[in-house]
């Protein structure tokens, strides 16, 4: 069978992660007998369009979930990173939800036009749901040598490598799911 992979669309509020269940899923397709990838469709009877979607609330604070809470203080041992302030607490550990959804359209048209002359129908139909938690800590340590509270602000690199690993996690279980 010929296949095309669209690029994966992001319904979610978390920027840039669909490129990542792009490169998973072509990558896990590629791997598997029988496949042909192509560029693009050109409305043979033998091609199918892999169509995929990220889906989640809208707003990032209803996507993530706190699941651990910090308590910041001078009395916590963190008083050479906060100086006199009043304590507080730090997000610790959050939890993100998602799904990814995808389809495998047999005969689809191509630019509004049926070139195969066969009706275009799904073929597959499959939700994966996405939860991982995410523990935004390296170290705990403070002092004017150790890495301090500043440690459990949220870190870009951290959760971008998380979104990876789920990518990589999904792209197995779609493959698997085609391999009967």
């Amino acid at each position: 069978m010929d296949l095309v992979v669209h690029e994966v669309k992001n319904e979610t509020p978390f920027v840039g992660i669909g490129k990542y269940f792009t490169r998973s899923i072509f990558r896990n397709l590629a791997k598997m007998e029988g496949i042909n990838l192509k560029n693009s469709l050109t409305g043979s009877s033998s091609e199918a369009l892999v169509y995929g979607r990220l889906i989640s609330n809208k707003s990032k604070k209803d996507a993530i979930t706190p699941e651990a809470l910090r308590f910041i203080s001078a009395e916590t041992g963190y008083a050479d990173s906060i100086g006199t302030r009043e304590g507080f607490y730090l997000n610790f550990q959050v939890k993100y939800s998602l799904v990814f959804e995808v389809l495998i359209i047999k005969n689809p048209l191509v630019d509004g036009k049926n070139l195969s002359g066969v009706k275009p129908s799904v073929i597959f139909q499959k939700q994966f749901p996405i939860q991982f938690s995410f523990l935004n800590n390296l170290s705990s340590g403070s002092g004017v040598d150790g890495p301090g509270a500043v440690n459990y602000v949220m870190n870009r690199s951290l959760e971008k490598v998380a979104f990876e690993k789920q990518a990589k996690l999904v792209g197995k279980q779609f493959r698997n799911s085609l391999e009967f």
